[in-house]
């Protein structure tokens, strides 16, 4: 579907599951190649679309329950801060000169609504650094970082 453009990212993450099962992964396809044997890595293969895709409606499902949980907190709020929560899920990787142009804002305000996202839990800090710091939105990468629930 990514592909042929019905997507704009690809939505299931094969690798995860086929590095989880690397031993499997690997006698599955040697057997192809040995002995043709594809029902046996049709079978993984199809087992591993499967988890994969209950994984990502999962994840899909608490990432859109917290963007409901986000806007329905700072939605109606026109402060930086508030406008800044609210766009997480479409940047959630950022620097305060992103969130400077994201917002229109000078860097003071930046800087600001940073820090009071960053004191509400919704940023972390990833550079350890004074100066050119890098932020991500700690919640939404704990649910796309998680080792998978369904498997």
């Amino acid at each position: 579907m990514y592909d042929q453009g019905y997507l704009e990212q690809p939505t299931l993450y094969l690798s995860e599951y086929f590095n989880r099962y690397k031993e499997t992964y690997v006698d599955r396809m040697d057997a192809v190649r040995k002995y043709g044997e594809w029902d046996a890595w049709i079978d993984f293969f199809v087992t591993g679309i499967r988890h994969q895709a209950e994984e990502t409606l999962l994840r899909s499902r608490e990432l859109y329950e917290l963007q409901r949980e986000y806007e329905a907190e700072y939605g109606d709020d026109a402060a930086a801060y508030a406008r800044l929560a609210c766009t997480l899920f479409e940047r959630p990787y950022l620097t305060a000169a992103v969130v400077e142009e994201l917002l229109d804002v000078t860097g003071p305000t930046a800087y600001r609504a940073i820090d009071r996202l960053e004191a509400a839990g919704l940023l972390e800090e990833t550079t350890g650094k004074e100066r050119n710091r890098e932020y991500r939105a700690r919640e939404i990468f704990e649910i796309l970082e998680r080792p998978p629930r369904t498997y």
